[in-house]
């Protein structure tokens, strides 16, 4: 696809749009269709991520398979009258999708048509609709309400049927035999703020379902305080969404309501009802991606609540800690995909995993010599680390112009290609950097690295030695994990051999993991040994490697 094309206008006499034509044009956000288009063919607009509107004309008669499938900023669209046919994966993954309107004349939608639009809280069927394909609503979590107007099929409550329709709803109205055929109950849907809710005031139900926004652009929720329950996948996959505030009214949370909300860390808990851990993936996985979590139920003064720690700076939102010194850039304050460039605070000290995923317009990304540690695939799916790994071997250079930061290592390199590359300077080794380098036998970590992330090495199936250096202070958890052939290892700081020390080899992101009876752990023979390394490793004397003295310990 056309990834820097950001507008486009068909001409005049255009009848029909092409399978595949604007496929994965991730920055186009405006579309123009002219009257006398008929067809729009498979896959003619997916991956169209940064598309938030679209005018069907009147005239269309086919919509193709996957024709805005990962559409995912597409908040409505109407599909006009003479449409027969839905096809296939037509909007799939159309995430940010909560309204659509399917015309009278439509008489079949096809399997996964509308699979995983998680923000589509009700729809209406019309009555020549005679067939919906295999799992067209699946993962519609937040699909509370059906109007079924067909004299075809018949919707049921939590029924696999129709294509999943019914599976999720609160309610279903079959009204084929209705009196009056022109009306239809009120909807129990009220979009609230930000959120969607549903609302029955008999059974005292008020449900948090779903963003009334796209999701990506959700950075802060604070839900009505009529708030009974929070829907499953409520607010999944909400990537930018930062801090919440949870009324003391709620009294259950849906299971995945906030899984991959990987910059939540700031959670104000006033439910009476649950009480929400860090790092826990109960309540929804609520905590589990916290920083910091309130349980205020028993505040004295329930009207107040602890500042926030969170501070949008530019195009960035921050999660400062003064005391502990924390300024970590956690995701951006804008739609993702309007993200083209980023210079992040000089001050930053973290930069949190999936922080800017996804930002597939990103080209330019400036990062401070501050930084001391990089999360996992922070910077996945933009265009700014495509081109570091094609340059660069993923290896960023810091405002400085000196500092380094290794992001990310194509996992074809080999131990020559190693060798050449300059990694004098480099401070922090990503998370996930040199995952899957299967390639690789022998690495030494560059003595200016401080800090190794977590997942850094896994999957180095061929790395049999590893020299960690004196000024490591930091390994992120299961760092060598499926490091099968790893045989030697030089230890040369205290803090990695402190971090040893405790729960066994799990430590220092399972480092000795694979260590296996009779193979040998190097210790700078300046280091002090205590626990793990005393209760499962035999002393064999000392053996000098490059200038540096080694206590040798085999494997018991």
């Amino acid at each position: 696809g056309c990834t820097s094309l950001t507008d486009i206008t068909i001409p005049e006499g255009v009848t029909s749009i092409g399978n595949y034509a604007f496929d994965s044009c991730s920055s186009l956000t405006d579309i123009t269709i002219p009257e006398g288009v008929t067809s729009i063919g498979s896959s003619a607009f997916s991956g169209c991520s940064s598309l938030t509107t679209i005018t069907i004309p009147e005239g269309v008669t086919s919509i193709g398979s996957s024709a805005f499938s990962g559409c995912s900023s597409l908040t409505t669209i109407t599909i006009p009258e003479g449409v027969t046919s839905i096809g296939d994966d037509a909007f799939t993954g159309c995430d940010s999708l909560t309204t659509i309107t399917i015309p009278e004349s439509v008489i079949s939608i096809g399997e996964y048509a509308f699979y995983n639009c998680s923000n589509l809280t009700t729809i209406t069927i019309p009555k020549r609709v005679t067939s919906i394909g295999s799992n067209a609503f699946w993962n519609c979590h937040a699909l509370a309400e059906v109007y079924n107007y067909s004299e075809h099929i018949t919707v049921e409550i939590r029924e696999s049927s129709n294509g999943s329709l019914g599976y999720y709803a609160k309610v279903v109205y079959n009204l084929k035999n209705s009196e009056n055929p022109g009306e239809k109950p009120d909807s129990k849907i009220q979009p609230i703020g930000n959120v969607q809710y549903y609302v029955d005031k008999e059974k005292g139900e008020f449900i948090a379902l779903a963003p009334s926004v796209a999701r990506d652009s959700l950075t802060e929720l604070t839900l009505h305080p009529e708030t009974t329950a929070i829907n499953r996948s409520a607010f999944s996959d909400c990537r930018s969404l930062t801090t919440i505030t949870i009324p003391a009214s709620v009294t259950s949370i849906g299971s995945y309501a906030f899984l991959f909300c990987y910059a939540l860390a700031e959670v104000y808990n006033y439910s009476e009802h649950i009480t929400v851990e860090i790092g826990e993936s109960s309540n929804g996985s609520l905590g589990y991606y916290a920083k910091v979590v309130y349980n205020l139920k028993n505040s004295e003064n329930p009207g107040e609540k602890p500042d926030s720690k969170i501070q949008p700076i530019g195009n960035v939102q921050y999660y400062v800690d003064k005391e502990k010194g924390e300024f970590i850039a956690l995701a951006p304050s804008v739609a993702r995909y309007s993200l083209t460039e980023l210079t992040l605070d000089s001050r930053t000290t973290e930069i949190y995993g999936y922080a800017f995923e996804y930002c597939s317009n990103l080209t330019t990304i400036t990062i401070p010599e501050s930084v001391t540690s990089i999360g996992g695939h922070a910077f996945y799916g933009t265009q700014w680390l495509t081109n570091l790994v094609k340059d660069s071997y993923g290896i960023a250079t810091a405002s400085d112009g000196e500092t380094k930061f290794v992001i990310d290592v194509p996992t074809s390199i080999t131990d020559e290609e190693l060798e050449q590359l300059d990694l004098s300077n480099v401070k922090v080794i990503a998370e996930f950097a040199f995952s899957g380098c299967s390639n690789l036998t022998t690495i030494t970590i560059p003595e200016s690295v401080t800090s190794i992330g977590g997942s850094t090495f896994s999957g180095c199936s061929s790395l049999t030695n590893i020299t960690i250096p004196e000024g490591v202070t930091s390994i992120g958890g299961s760092a060598f994990q499926y490091c099968y052939s790893l045989e030697s290892v030089y230890i040369n700081g205290q803090d990695v051999v402190d971090m040893l020390d405790g729960t066994g080899d799990n430590d220092a992101g399972g480092l000795l993991s694979y260590i296996s009876s009779g193979e040998k752990v190097y210790i700078n023979s300046e280091l002090t040994i205590t626990g793990y390394m005393e209760d499962n490793f035999t002393p064999q004397g000392e053996e000098t490697v490059g200038g540096i003295t080694y206590n040798v310990y085999v494997k018991d």
